[in-house]
């Protein structure tokens, strides 16, 4: 008889977590029988990281099994009650002291109650091993008492592209340095070559990064396909609009909603637009709403549609600086960057005197003058907009075919079939026959 291999996936991060372990949750449904595989979403409820994403935890729910559960699985529902009597109260009156209450609710309940059930579950389910996105969290250590091995995936691609570029590097070593962590799962060679540096003798895999395998990527469009297709007949131009959260480092140098409004204004100047805007997963949702109402006549839909169907289906796409925009390369699709890089170096040189390579994490590129750029700019990679009507000119001219740029494969970064070296890594790891 074939025997159950149980994996627990441990979710503290963003969104961007969830989609680079789903494909290889899919595969491992898929093509082995008797693995099962839970979600476990390290907050106090799912909502915390899903918002208002419902086809994520959809698509969750669906490779899952329905096995997607949040730490308040663990608690009574008495405590459970009272804490959303808290958030009640914290968002009717925005107050820190409720904000606090609830922080502290949960904890008091969670060594009390929590790690009692935890336990139980853990002793029931069994599991022979887990993978987190981080260690930031006492669940690590209960699933270490029970001497189920750990493994780390890195949840998102080496932005740099080259590892001569990779400007937060020293910053990641010291979050990964003391990682307690009994092997790790990573996408690129430089990055296999980094972890293994810090990982003395525990397992280091380079698997790839499984979103971006042509299967899951087919799967997707697929799922998704009929849910803004145009109307037979119809002439509109769907432009996609790929969005950086509000609360970045960055927009502390450019204003956000200035900026937003003139992308959306530049994107406006094309007869019969739809623009469809992809929220970051810590977006606020109520801004964007706020600026969008301003359009009372146009076109504007918010959608957190997975950005591989969106993509597939806009006629043009315009990001500000994201990891997304890698989704689209990927896909063999021109983007334009639009960003005040001149404006946001002039700031960052007026404030600091020079400028910190860490605003845009891994996604930064110093140029030759020292300038500060995205790394999509630096490898020449996106179609480059500073200022409204060059963003305006550069659509036009790709609606009418004035321009045809060239599209670099970066598919020799990251190749196909990541989610099958990634469900076979775990395998590896919980002995599976």
């Amino acid at each position: 008889m074939q025997k159950r291999t149980n994996i627990i996936v441990c979710i503290y991060g963003m969104w961007g977590s969830i989609e680079w372990i789903l494909p290889a949750c899919k595969y491992l449904r898929d093509n082995h029988d008797g693995v099962e595989v839970t979600f476990l979403i390290l907050r106090k409820r799912r909502k915390e990281i899903f918002k208002s994403n419902s086809e994520l935890e959809e698509l969750t729910r669906e490779v899952t099994s329905n096995e997607c559960i949040d730490l308040s699985e663990f608690l009574p529902c008495w405590v459970t009650f009272f804490s959303n009597i808290i958030v009640w109260l914290e968002s009717k009156m925005l107050g820190i002291v409720f904000r606090k209450l609830h922080v502290l609710w949960f904890k008091l309940n969670w060594r009390i109650l929590g790690k009692r059930q935890f336990r139980m579950w853990v002793n029931r389910i069994k599991p022979d091993i887990a993978v987190m996105d981080s260690d930031n969290s006492g669940i690590f250590n209960e699933l270490k008492k029970q001497k189920i091995k750990v493994g780390f995936f890195l949840t998102s691609p080496s932005f740099a592209f080259s590892p001569h570029v990779w400007l937060d590097r020293d910053k990641r070593h010291r979050m990964y340095a003391e990682a307690p962590f009994d092997f790790f799962l990573v996408d690129t060679i430089w990055a296999e070559d980094f972890f293994k540096g810090i990982a003395k003798d525990k397992s280091v895999f380079r698997v790839g990064c499984p979103k971006f395998d042509i299967f899951w990527i087919d799967y997707l469009k697929e799922k998704f396909r009929k849910s803004i297709d145009k109307p037979a007949g119809s002439n509109f131009k769907n432009i996609l609009i790929l969005l950086k959260n509000e609360s970045s480092v960055i927009f502390e140098c450019i204003n956000f909603k200035e900026s937003l409004i003139e992308m959306i204004n530049a994107c406006l100047k094309t007869k019969n637009a739809a623009l469809i805007l992809k929220p970051h997963p810590r977006q606020d949702i109520f801004l964007l709403r706020e600026i969008i109402s301003q359009y009372r006549d146009a076109n504007i839909t918010i959608s957190n549609e997975p950005s591989f169907s969106l993509i597939t289906k806009a006629d043009i796409i315009v990001a500000f600086p994201n990891g997304v925009i890698i989704d689209a390369l990927i896909l063999g699709r021109p983007v334009i960057e639009y960003f005040d890089y001149p404006a946001l170096n002039k700031t960052l040189r007026d404030k600091f005197g020079r400028i910190p390579i860490g605003v845009l994490g891994g996604m930064g590129y110093i140029e030759e003058d020292g300038s500060l750029t995205s790394v999509f700019r630096g490898f020449r990679l996106v179609l480059e907009a500073n200022k409204q009507d060059e963003l305006e000119l550069l659509i036009i001219k790709l609606i009418n075919g004035g321009i045809t740029p060239e599209i670099k494969d970066i598919r020799n970064i990251f190749p196909d079939n990541a989610s099958k070296k990634t469900a076979e890594a775990l395998l590896t790891i919980a002995h599976y026959n």
